[in-house]
């Protein structure tokens, strides 16, 4: 959709259809200055995840429970080895189906192709993963150099601004072909993007070139000749030749692979260095649909350079021991993007008693996160407020956080900058238990610029005490805050050498807060006359998956301002479930 006919308002008719010859021509009406409720220098096209949806896959290639492969499924029996051989013998489009069963899993399985890994639900295929040190699935192919240190880096001379599809080379990329992803990325211009966090040092490990260029996005190359190439999606940002963009081939990765209708559970008694339950590295429309990751060491999914990704219906809960080191830094985490993640979608979860529910890591951009159901999210010290969903910088840009019930939203300062990221139509929360440290529904910490959050709901009527926390010396126990920008960490809860670009260049507009009093608790930015909020920011209408609930559910031009959303309805009735066994089966009557 035309985002000048979804964003502005123009007496009500901001576009015009017309006929011309045999096909239409939208007409774009330019609204007036202060118009358009989101200003397009703070926006993409959103159109996130796999060109058409997840596949469906009819052809079965093999049953583990076939003689061929003997899987037992008796939650006794070392499943490991047969469940591997069907993942490994599988070609590529074709299904690997687990049926319902309890399956011991105790080393990592490696996935090289394009597969489905299918089960029969998440409450009856359910794979128990035992055994230390390891990822229990690994999606990666041999070949691909997990930081492009085997691509040939091709220099990039014009065709740099935001929202270009052709770029000029100033060498043959002799390496490429239609169809290849490549990383386009330039150098930090240490301002408004810096790998440096708030104890002094630099990720080297946020990016390529030891964390020198977290400005980049994975394309796919849809022609290419000697001297340039085009490609999709647009550019998110402008590069700038001062700063030596450049482009590498993603070389060998996965595409088409994704795992659906089962659950893996970590049955490890206490944590023993289980790094990740899915792990895909160097992945292309990869998906995880309909399935139920439980128990994280460290990660339950992790993400590591991929392209147009989905995430969807999917449960994740439980760290180790709320109050132990399980919910400490590095544990408990539900969604991990790592290093350069482009164009993902993350729609439609649950997400549960964990440490962290979804965080970027790197030059994550494009990304949707959208109509998730978080709560209870726990740290090691349980009078901490801990964030849902956080930005771990360096650097996340061109973010959608749409729809989603949670209780609190972080861009920390831990591995410096993230900017342009949308916060819209959420409901956040602030408040969950007797916590009473670090309490902001926003909390942006310096080096987090050009945010902008619209059409929010913020806060619980009666707990905030402040409006905002910027600039001020101010302890962060017992003053719960709506906002909370500038601060370089944490602990740090003095107004010398708070960063003022943080609130300087933030954009809040139509917002509903449990502090304010006037205006029916909404504030506007005044510079911007449209009132009017979309529905949504990537969706051109409620979802066919959505349901009879109402749509959208939250935003201050609501009545009520609030409502259910589908992954919250799943959640409550789940409650009672949650460790329903598998129901007996070849049962018969006995006389």
């Amino acid at each position: 959709m035309n985002w000048a006919c979804r964003l502005s308002r123009w007496n009500g008719q901001g576009c015009l259809l017309a006929a011309v010859g045999l096909g239409l021509l939208w007409l774009v009406l330019a609204p007036p200055a202060g118009a358009e409720i989101i200003p397009s220098s703070r926006r993409i096209n959103w159109e996130p995840g796999i060109p058409g949806g997840i596949p469906v896959r009819n052809t079965i290639f093999a049953n583990v429970k076939d003689a061929a492969y003997g899987a037992k499924g008796d939650g006794v029996t070392d499943d490991t080895a047969a469940i591997r051989a069907a993942v490994s013998a599988c070609p590529a489009g074709q299904v690997v189906y687990i049926p319902a069963g309890r399956y011991l899993l105790t080393s990592t399985i490696n996935v090289t192709k394009g597969i489905t890994v299918r089960g029969d639900g998440m409450y009856a295929t359910v794979l128990l993963a035992k055994g230390a040190n390891t990822r229990f699935f690994y999606v990666k192919s041999g070949g691909h150099d997990w930081n492009f240190g085997t691509s040939t880096a091709i220099p990039l001379t014009g065709g740099l601004q935001k929202g270009s599809t052709s770029i000029t080379v100033g060498v043959n990329p002799t390496e490429w072909a239609v169809g290849d992803i490549v990383v386009i990325d330039q150098l930090n211009d240490g301002v408004d993007v810096t790998p440096a966090g708030y104890n002094g040092d630099a990720c080297n490990y946020c990016s390529r070139g030891s964390g020198t260029r977290n400005m980049g996005q994975l394309v796919q190359v849809t022609s290419v000749n000697s001297t340039s190439f085009t490609f999709e999606p647009p550019l998110y940002m402008s590069y700038s030749q001062s700063l030596v963009p450049q482009a590498l081939e993603s070389k060998d990765m996965i595409r088409y692979m994704g795992f659906e209708n089962l659950q893996i559970t970590n049955v490890n008694p206490t944590m023993v260095g289980v790094s990740q339950l899915l792990d895909f590295v160097g992945c292309a429309f990869w998906w995880v649909k309909d399935c139920l990751l439980a128990k994280a060491d460290n990660y339950l999914l992790k993400a590591h350079n991929t392209y147009r990704g989905e995430v969807r219906g999917t449960t994740f809960r439980n760290a180790y021991n709320p109050g132990t080191s399980g919910y400490g830094p590095d544990h408990g985490y539900g969604m991990l993007y790592s290093y350069v993640n482009t164009a993902c979608l993350f729609e439609n979860n649950v997400l549960h008693d964990l440490h962290v529910a979804i965080a970027t890591q790197g030059p994550s951009s494009g990304h949707v996160i959208a109509y998730n159901f978080v709560t209870n999210t726990w740290s090691v010290d349980l009078s901490v407020t801990q964030p849902d969903i956080v930005f771990h910088s360096a650097h996340a840009h061109m973010v959608l956080v749409e729809g989603n019930n949670l209780m609190k939203i972080n861009a920390d300062n831990m591995n410096g900058s993230s900017g342009y990221n949308t916060l819209y139509r959420n409901r956040i929360r602030n408040k969950q238990g007797n916590e009473n440290y670090l309490v902001n529904a926003v909390e942006l910490m310096a080096h987090q610029y050009y945010y902008t959050v619209v059409g929010n709901v913020l806060g619980t009527p009666g707990f905030e005490r402040y409006y905002e926390t910027e600039g001020v010396d101010r302890s962060e126990y017992g003053t719960p805050s709506i906002y909370r920008f500038g601060y370089y960490s944490a602990s740090d809860e003095a107004a010398a050498g708070n960063d003022a670009r943080v609130k300087g260049t933030i954009l809040r507009h139509g917002n509903w807060d449990s502090v304010t009093t006037a205006n029916g608790g909404i504030v506007w930015d005044a510079s911007i006359s449209d009132h009017v909020i979309p529905t949504s920011l990537y969706l051109t209408g409620k979802p066919s998956w959505w349901g009879s609930g109402a749509w959208p559910p939250f935003g201050p031009d609501l009545t009520p301002r609030q409502s259910t959303l589908p992954a919250q309805q799943r959640f409550d009735a789940s409650q009672g479930t949650q460790n329903k066994p598998t129901p007996p089966a070849n049962l018969r009557v006995v006389p």
